[in-house]
């Protein structure tokens, strides 16, 4: 059990009155995620903040959470793992978004990534949780929901764009890229033999 389990479970037995209906597990398992939140929000911040690109770091980072809120994705099963692999994804596209430069094909690069994002998004969203499963009504209202918020990301990202905010729509389209990548079965079928082969190596 690692550290941020251990402490969401301690923070849930405190927080449960007798007469709850939800078990130290769900909540311990909210707690667990805000936690790893904060933590990953942060050192995102204080990292690209040193090395230049906090304003990127941060648009994208803001983006990828809230299309994955709703969307779900592959996650790796130890925490600390799951922390430093997504914060070193997070600031390595953040800081390509802070240095690539496409001139005025921009316009039509955003595009396409919105584009490939909403054929992904409209496959397989929203990605069924494995530790909590969720009714076939709010699938559909989360694909709803993201849906627009691929429409409405790709009309800022063009409107940022003509105002000649140019890294700030690389950073939204770069963002929802990821979400896309990490909820296309693929992704799942590559963590899960990735988790394989360094558990049969421990």
């Amino acid at each position: 059990m690692s550290w941020s389990e251990k402490v969401s479970i301690r923070i849930a037995r405190k927080l449960i009155p007798a007469e709850s209906t939800f078990t130290v597990g769900q909540v311990s398992h909210g707690i667990e995620l805000f936690l790893l939140y904060i933590l990953t929000i942060t050192s995102i911040i204080i990292c690209s903040f040193i090395f230049g690109f906090l304003n990127e770091a941060l648009i994208l980072s803001l983006s990828y959470f809230l299309y994955r809120n709703f969307t779900g994705g592959v996650h790796l099963q130890n925490s600390l793992s799951c922390f430093i692999v997504g914060n070193l994804l997070v600031l390595l596209i953040s800081y390509f978004a802070s240095i690539l430069s496409f001139g005025h094909n921009t316009a039509l690069v955003v595009f396409l990534l919105f584009l490939f994002s909403f054929l992904i998004n409209l496959r397989y969203a929203p990605a069924e949780h494995t530790y909590n499963r969720v009714s076939d009504k709010i699938k559909r209202r989360n694909k709803k929901i993201v849906i627009f918020l691929l429409f409405f990301g790709c009309a800022l990202s063009q409107i940022l764009i003509y105002s000649e905010y140019k890294q700030f729509a690389l950073s939204i389209s770069f963002s929802v890229t990821l979400q896309a990548l990490l909820l296309h079965p693929f992704a799942f079928r590559l963590v899960k033999r990735l988790e394989n082969l360094f558990t049969r190596k421990g």
